[in-house]
């Protein structure tokens, strides 16, 4: 069984200013934008779970850090240029169920979403209003 796992932050993006004052808040706008839209294919439980890991910040042992397909650029006159792992920002101290979303996929729900409000303290949590990562089965 294949699965894609997708960054999907467009309804954060649709809401953002065009530009911050605080260069902080602006490079994670940065980050969400540059973040949405990327997918990757994985072609085993195994190695679904992996990504999910490198994703939260939890190991995804086995994954290339320094890979490129694994990193974003960002690049603005307030912070300069940065090349950024595209997993979640900063430290997720929440606790997503990998297990459990794989257990939904292989039971025959095509797809499961996980907010990033999910994987963050409760403190951290507006920041990400909109953004989710999509877990999809395909056939």
């Amino acid at each position: 069984m294949n699965y894609i796992v997708r960054f999907n932050c467009a309804e954060a993006i649709s809401k953002m200013p065009r530009k911050r004052r605080d260069w902080e808040r602006q490079l994670v706008d940065d980050f969400l934008q540059a973040i949405h839209g990327i997918q990757y294919e994985c072609g085993t439980r195994e190695e679904l779970i992996r990504r999910l890991g490198f994703i939260a910040g939890r190991g995804g042992h086995g994954i290339q850090w320094d890979d490129e397909k694994n990193h974003v650029k960002l690049d603005s006159p307030a912070y300069g240029e940065r090349l950024v792992p595209a997993k979640l920002y900063g430290f997720a101290q929440g606790y997503v169920n990998f297990n459990h979303m794989v257990e939904l996929l292989e039971r025959g729900k095509t797809t499961v979403f996980v907010r990033f409000n999910d994987f963050y303290d409760i403190r951290q949590r507006p920041r990400f209003n909109g953004c989710y990562l999509e877990v999809i089965r395909v056939a």
